[in-house]
């Protein structure tokens, strides 16, 4: 399974611009190029601590991550693009550093295999994707505690019972994680990525409109006792909204 490394930092809301584009620019392609993929570069809508920034990179192995995140011990036969590539996030790592100080690293191990990251083909070319308008995305991280003896069954009842429905909205699961380290072992995170603010409101609230389909329904019966068992096993013990801050990363989601 994959892991995904989340970082968080605290940034000042005048560095957000700069902390982003050296994070896009300079700091996304080597780590697109050692294999790796962006799972978002996020700010706090609701639920954390002011002036917070997320990032989340997936690795298909912990030693795949462990070996990429310093480019300075990069192999003598590298390609001189990765070396170039690994120059330039170093130099952009150290410009972070100066506008902004991480306040957490934790590595979270993927517990489903729902979603593909697509980490075990060789990256393609490493592409700078041009400036545009953000769209209106957000993800939501909502978090257990949960004894290891029962993530099986979770994972099972999110996968085969809830998240049909959600997808079916129009939802996009960005993944469902166990805490590898630090922190508490018994922590299991699950991300879903809605089209808005809008959209997760209705998803979440209002009823299925009258006209919908006889199959939609059935998903939605299906998901609504899964989470109820689902509650039974552990009630959620926090629940963030996050803020996409950069175009790299486009989840797919749609309001339906």
């Amino acid at each position: 399974m994959a892991i995904v490394i989340h970082r968080s930092w605290t940034v000042a809301p005048a560095d957000l611009t700069e902390f982003e584009r050296l994070s896009r620019e300079e700091v996304f392609p080597y780590t697109h190029a050692r294999g790796g993929k962006i799972l978002g570069l996020l700010t706090n809508g609701a639920g954390g601590r002011a002036n917070e920034v997320t990032i989340l990179s997936a690795w298909a192995s912990y030693g795949d991550w462990e070996v990429a995140r310093r480019p300075s011990g990069m192999p003598a036969d590298a390609e001189a693009e990765l070396r170039r590539l690994g120059e330039r996030a170093i130099a952009a790592e150290h410009r972070r550093l100066e506008l902004a100080v991480i306040m957490t690293e934790r590595v979270l191990e993927s517990a489903t295999n729902w979603v593909d990251y697509g980490l075990g083909t060789p990256a393609p070319a490493a592409t700078v994707r041009p400036l545009g308008e953000l769209k209106p995305e957000i993800v939501v991280q909502r978090s257990w505690i949960l004894p290891p003896a029962s993530v099986p069954e979770f994972e099972r009842l999110s996968r085969e019972e809830i998240w049909p429905y959600m997808e079916a909205r129009g939802c996009k699961v960005v993944g469902l994680f166990t805490n590898a380290s630090p922190g508490r072992r018994d922590q299991v995170f699950v991300l879903m990525a809605y089209a808005s603010q809008a959209h997760w409101s209705r998803v979440r609230d209002l009823p299925l409109p009258a006209d919908s389909p006889a199959c939609l329904r059935h998903l939605q019966e299906r998901a609504a006792e899964a989470v109820r068992l689902r509650d039974a096993l552990a009630p959620v013990m926090a629940e963030r909204v996050l803020l996409p801050a950069t175009n790299w990363v486009d989840y797919g989601a749609s309001d339906r």
